[in-house]
Protein backbone atom coordinates (compact mmCIF):
# COMPACT_ATOMS: atom_id res chain seq x y z
CA UNK A 1 0.00 0.00 0.00
CA UNK A 2 1.49 3.47 -1.06
CA UNK A 3 -0.80 5.58 1.16
CA UNK A 4 -3.35 5.17 4.18
CA UNK A 5 -5.98 6.35 2.23
CA UNK A 6 -10.30 5.45 1.55
CA UNK A 7 -10.28 2.44 -0.43
CA UNK A 8 -13.83 1.90 -0.56
CA UNK A 9 -15.73 4.92 -1.16
CA UNK A 10 -19.52 4.97 0.08
CA UNK A 11 -21.54 5.13 -3.07
CA UNK A 12 -23.10 8.64 -1.51
CA UNK A 13 -19.86 10.39 -0.46
CA UNK A 14 -22.25 12.18 2.29
CA UNK A 15 -19.92 13.82 4.96
CA UNK A 16 -16.62 13.05 2.58
CA UNK A 17 -14.65 16.17 0.97
CA UNK A 18 -13.71 16.13 -3.01
CA UNK A 19 -10.80 15.96 -2.13
CA UNK A 20 -10.49 13.22 0.03
CA UNK A 21 -12.40 11.72 -2.71
CA UNK A 22 -9.47 12.48 -5.14
CA UNK A 23 -6.93 11.96 -3.28
CA UNK A 24 -8.19 7.82 -2.64
CA UNK A 25 -8.60 7.79 -6.47
CA UNK A 26 -5.17 9.05 -7.20
CA UNK A 27 -3.80 6.46 -4.93
CA UNK A 28 -5.52 3.48 -5.61
CA UNK A 29 -4.61 4.55 -9.15
CA UNK A 30 -0.68 5.15 -8.15
CA UNK A 31 -1.12 1.11 -6.56
CA UNK A 32 -2.85 -0.13 -9.50
CA UNK A 33 -0.44 1.09 -12.30
CA UNK A 34 2.48 -0.77 -10.30
CA UNK A 35 -0.03 -3.80 -9.78
CA UNK A 36 -0.68 -4.13 -13.57
CA UNK A 37 2.40 -3.97 -14.30
CA UNK A 38 3.90 -6.22 -12.09
CA UNK A 39 1.22 -9.04 -13.56
CA UNK A 40 1.71 -8.33 -17.46
CA UNK A 41 5.14 -5.87 -17.83
CA UNK A 42 4.85 -2.34 -18.62
CA UNK A 43 4.15 -3.07 -22.62
CA UNK A 44 0.93 -5.58 -21.80
CA UNK A 45 -0.28 -3.46 -18.96
CA UNK A 46 -3.17 -1.06 -19.73
CA UNK A 47 -5.09 1.73 -18.66
CA UNK A 48 -8.19 -0.79 -18.63
CA UNK A 49 -5.87 -2.87 -16.33
CA UNK A 50 -5.31 -0.04 -13.67
CA UNK A 51 -8.57 1.00 -13.93
CA UNK A 52 -10.41 -2.11 -13.07
CA UNK A 53 -7.64 -2.89 -10.75
CA UNK A 54 -8.12 0.88 -8.72
CA UNK A 55 -11.89 0.59 -8.95
CA UNK A 56 -12.31 3.78 -10.58
CA UNK A 57 -13.44 5.29 -13.88
CA UNK A 58 -11.39 5.77 -17.52
CA UNK A 59 -12.78 9.41 -17.13
CA UNK A 60 -11.18 9.72 -13.50
CA UNK A 61 -7.97 7.73 -14.78
CA UNK A 62 -7.75 10.69 -17.36
CA UNK A 63 -8.48 13.37 -14.65
CA UNK A 64 -5.41 12.50 -12.53
CA UNK A 65 -3.17 11.38 -15.29
CA UNK A 66 -2.44 11.88 -19.09
CA UNK A 67 -1.62 8.42 -20.34
CA UNK A 68 -0.37 5.30 -18.86
CA UNK A 69 3.25 6.26 -18.62
CA UNK A 70 2.27 9.29 -16.95
CA UNK A 71 0.76 7.44 -14.29
CA UNK A 72 3.77 5.00 -14.46
CA UNK A 73 6.48 7.94 -13.83
CA UNK A 74 4.31 9.33 -10.87
CA UNK A 75 4.45 5.94 -9.22
CA UNK A 76 8.09 5.10 -9.84
CA UNK A 77 8.86 8.72 -8.10
CA UNK A 78 6.88 8.38 -5.43
CA UNK A 79 8.55 4.86 -4.83
CA UNK A 80 11.92 5.67 -5.72
CA UNK A 81 11.74 8.67 -3.49
CA UNK A 82 10.89 6.70 -0.99
CA UNK A 83 13.23 4.40 -1.30
CA UNK A 84 16.00 7.09 -1.04
CA UNK A 85 14.60 8.38 2.28
CA UNK A 86 14.93 4.67 3.88
CA UNK A 87 18.39 4.04 2.29
CA UNK A 88 20.14 7.37 3.50
CA UNK A 89 17.88 6.47 7.46
CA UNK A 90 19.69 3.23 7.68
CA UNK A 91 22.97 4.45 7.19
CA UNK A 92 25.59 6.07 9.90
CA UNK A 93 28.03 8.61 9.29
CA UNK A 94 30.56 6.59 11.23
CA UNK A 95 30.19 3.67 9.52
CA UNK A 96 32.64 2.33 6.99
CA UNK A 97 31.80 2.64 3.40
CA UNK A 98 31.32 -1.26 3.43
CA UNK A 99 28.74 -1.41 6.21
CA UNK A 100 26.96 1.41 5.07
CA UNK A 101 26.57 -0.20 1.52
CA UNK A 102 25.27 -3.07 3.17
CA UNK A 103 23.06 -1.59 5.26
CA UNK A 104 21.59 0.34 2.11
CA UNK A 105 21.44 -3.15 0.27
CA UNK A 106 19.80 -4.42 3.17
CA UNK A 107 17.16 -2.05 3.15
CA UNK A 108 16.57 -1.69 -0.22
CA UNK A 109 15.68 -5.39 -0.22
CA UNK A 110 13.50 -5.43 3.03
CA UNK A 111 11.44 -1.89 1.24
CA UNK A 112 10.76 -4.19 -2.09
CA UNK A 113 9.62 -7.68 -0.25
CA UNK A 114 5.95 -6.76 1.32
CA UNK A 115 5.32 -5.47 -1.82
CA UNK A 116 6.79 -7.57 -5.21
CA UNK A 117 5.24 -5.46 -7.63
CA UNK A 118 6.86 -2.24 -5.87
CA UNK A 119 10.12 -4.23 -6.93
CA UNK A 120 9.22 -4.97 -10.83
CA UNK A 121 8.27 -1.34 -10.98
CA UNK A 122 11.69 -0.21 -9.38
CA UNK A 123 13.77 -2.86 -11.42
CA UNK A 124 13.56 -2.36 -14.80
CA UNK A 125 14.64 -5.79 -17.05
CA UNK A 126 17.26 -3.54 -18.45
CA UNK A 127 18.86 -1.64 -15.75
CA UNK A 128 22.52 -2.91 -15.59
CA UNK A 129 23.46 -5.33 -13.03
CA UNK A 130 27.09 -3.96 -12.51
CA UNK A 131 27.98 -0.67 -11.01
CA UNK A 132 29.10 1.98 -13.94
CA UNK A 133 32.76 2.56 -14.79
CA UNK A 134 33.34 6.38 -13.22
Amino acid sequence: MLADVMRVLPKRAQGITRRTVRESQRWRLLEAITEAVARRGYAEASVADVIEIAGVSRKTFYEHFRDKEDCFLKAYEVLSDRLVVAMKSAIEPKMSVATRRRAQLTTCTIRSSPEPSWSTCSAPAHAPCEPANE
